[in-house]
């Protein structure tokens, strides 16, 4: 899907600035990109499943308990790291949500009770031709309104590319939940209308800025 010279120069050319010779081209706007560019990436990755880096593990027990609390504890994956812990699965089975993440000197760490778990999760995935076009469009979009303001000097603009990136990551997930055995069209329905966390998971999440119901 493009490098990412591509992905930087896609988030320029949202705000009509120059867009770069190279990514280290020695311009303000390659020093400005290159400064939010690996922060922005994480976010966008914990912002939601993403087929191209969503990945399934049993995780290692470790020997030694937490010190209060929960009964067991877990490494989380490191290479790529763990971005976001979308589902877990118990010993018996069964999705639960009694766990917490936490760290240690070492990584990252799932406290629970269950002694076994299995964790479906958002990995660090950095190759940019892995990127699924969906992501690539969010990915830029959100990019332009972190570059908004210091290329440009003007606020509205970052305000509105900010309106569009959350617009960008509604269509990404109804297309990526499109794919696979979860997805039940309704043609009767514009597809915004869908809860498009919901129809991957099952659960009861609204799309952003959506607060009935709560």
């Amino acid at each position: 899907m493009g490098s990412k010279v591509d992905i930087v120069n896609r988030a320029l050319t949202k705000l009509n600035a120059k867009r770069l010779t190279s990514i280290n081209d020695g311009t303000k706007n390659s020093a400005d990109a290159n400064a939010v560019y690996d922060g922005i990436l994480d976010e966008v990755l914990a912002s939601f499943p993403w087929n191209f880096a969503t990945r399934r593990i049993s995780l290692a027990r470790l020997v030694a308990a937490p010190a209060y609390k929960y009964d067991f504890q877990f490494r989380l994956p490191s290479q790529p790291k763990v971005m976001h812990v979308w589902e877990a699965v118990s010993d018996n089975q069964t999705p639960t949500k009694l766990y917490v993440i936490e760290g240690d000197d070492e990584g990252g760490l799932l406290l629970t009770n269950f002694t076994a778990i299995d964790i479906k999760y958002t990995a660090r995935i950095i190759d940019t031709e892995r990127f699924s076009p969906w992501f690539v469009e969010s990915f830029a979009t959100r990019l332009a309104a972190e570059l908004a303001y210091p290329v440009t000097g003007k606020r509205a603009i970052a305000e509105d590319q900010m309106k569009q990136y959350y617009f960008k990551i509604q269509i990404a997930g109804m297309k990526e939940g499109q794919q696979g055995e979860d997805y039940v069209a309704d043609d009767s329905k514009h597809p915004l209308e869908d809860d498009w966390v919901g129809i991957r998971h099952g659960g009861t999440s609204r799309i952003i800025g959506d607060t009935s119901g709560t």
